[in-house]
């Protein structure tokens, strides 16, 4: 008689437990990144994002950060570009 084994091709995972970033008391003068990736109508519901932000808060600036496809990472460039700038927060969009 044949004996079948099966295996799970994902293995372990351990995941590891990071802390929240604190919460901003506000966003008045802030700087806050937005950034999607790629998913269809997200770079949309973050421009509504940044209109009611602007809006809402005195001094906030916006910016949309380099976008990623979600099946790849950040490249060092675009990690450099969005480090050199310094946002406060961002936010993110991931739509469908």
């Amino acid at each position: 008689m044949e004996r079948l084994v099966v295996l799970n091709p994902i293995g372990i995972f351990k995941p590891e437990r990071v802390a929240p970033a604190p919460r901003l008391k506000d966003l008045n003068n802030k700087k806050i990144g937005l950034h999607w990736n790629e998913k269809p109508r997200g770079d949309i519901a973050l421009a509504r994002v940044k209109e009611l932000l602007e809006e809402r808060f005195t001094g906030v600036q916006t910016r949309f950060l380099p976008s990623t496809n979600i099946v790849r990472a950040l490249s060092e460039e675009q990690l450099a570009e969005i480090m050199d700038w310094k946002p406060d927060a961002v936010v993110g969009a991931t739509a469908d």
